[in-house]
């Protein structure tokens, strides 16, 4: 079984390894430096909406906030628990993502912006990969907003089209 720990750390390793590949893509290394920032940026930007909810799950209530090693674990409950859906985990932001990051990649120069898209695209394939298995929370964490009971099959079929998404994204910035 894989644990919160296990998953941070694979995760983490997912994120290394992603951006150091573009590591011979850039000529120079402030681009690269810019990118690679813009990553650490977009990585953890979704790590703010899990906080928000945290302290508008936890007001009023008078037994402490978790501690920081124990927000995901924190979180993961109170989103199988049905008291928090995460804004940034829903399918309203991932169709806002798909063209933006596609602006984006397509249409800016700045190479923090093209981190910070990457940035949230790797987060986003490492949290469904270490959920493959998990398809409740696949289903309730991002397709919570369709009216649909979705099968294990289904909630494989959005984490392939995700990936696939995600491989497209990486060669438009790769050329």
């Amino acid at each position: 079984m894989i644990t919160h720990n296990m998953k941070y750390s694979l995760s983490l390793l997912v994120f290394i390894l992603y951006f150091a590949l573009f590591a011979f893509r850039f000529a120079l290394p402030f681009p690269y430096a810019f990118f690679v920032v813009g990553g650490v940026i977009g990585y953890f930007f979704i790590y703010i909406d899990r906080f928000v909810q945290i302290f508008l799950d936890r007001q009023g209530k008078k037994d402490k906030v978790p501690e920081l090693d124990d927000v995901k674990e924190y979180m993961d409950q109170a989103i199988k628990s049905n008291r928090v859906q995460p804004v940034l985990h829903s399918t309203y932001f991932l169709l806002i993502y798909l063209p933006l990051a596609l602006f984006v990649i397509t249409s800016s120069g700045s190479a923090v912006g093209v981190g910070l898209i990457l940035g949230i695209g790797v987060y986003y394939l490492t949290d469904l990969w270490t959920h493959y298995n998990d398809h409740p929370y696949i289903t309730h964490t991002y397709l919570s907003e369709i009216k649909h009971t979705f099968t294990a099959s289904q909630a494989r079929y959005f984490l392939w089209s995700v990936v696939a998404i995600f491989v497209l994204l990486t060669i438009m910035v790769w050329k």
